[in-house]
């Protein structure tokens, strides 16, 4: 390649790798099941927690999770980098399984059943939920 045409290639590639990373986001944004905007109304959230790790339906996100507590339920969010996702867990709906202890390899998980959701949250997320 010659060098004068380093800089369009260059600018093709970010071009590209944006546009990627958009779908990319969105495509497993969607498989999550979260969506941009919580169609009910939730209130003033009463503590946030953390960015943290966990399982949203099946997608696996690592420390781009945080657990918003509200009145009625909980939402939980992705870092707008990786798709800004919400998801709204009302506590009336919500079935929580056992928490799973932490160990030497592993943190703590508990596993959490709400209408068609199913979500895994790990470590310091687990705290948010049981209190």
């Amino acid at each position: 390649m010659n060098e004068e045409y380093a800089p369009y290639f260059m600018l093709v590639f970010f071009i590209l790798f944006g546009i990627m990373w958009f779908g990319i986001t969105n495509i497993l944004r969607n498989m999550a099941n979260m969506s941009k905007l919580i169609e009910v109304d939730v209130g003033s959230p009463t503590n946030t927690t953390g960015w943290g790790s966990g399982n949203v339906n099946g997608v696996s996100m690592r420390n781009c999770l945080r657990v918003v507590s509200h009145n009625e339920g909980f939402v939980i969010e992705t870092q707008k980098i990786f798709g800004g996702g919400k998801l709204w867990l009302s506590k009336e709906k919500m079935v929580l399984g056992a928490i799973t202890k932490k160990t030497f390899f592993k943190p703590k998980k508990i596993e959490i059943t709400s209408e068609n959701n199913q979500v895994s949250l790990h470590g310091k997320l687990v705290d948010a939920i049981i209190i």
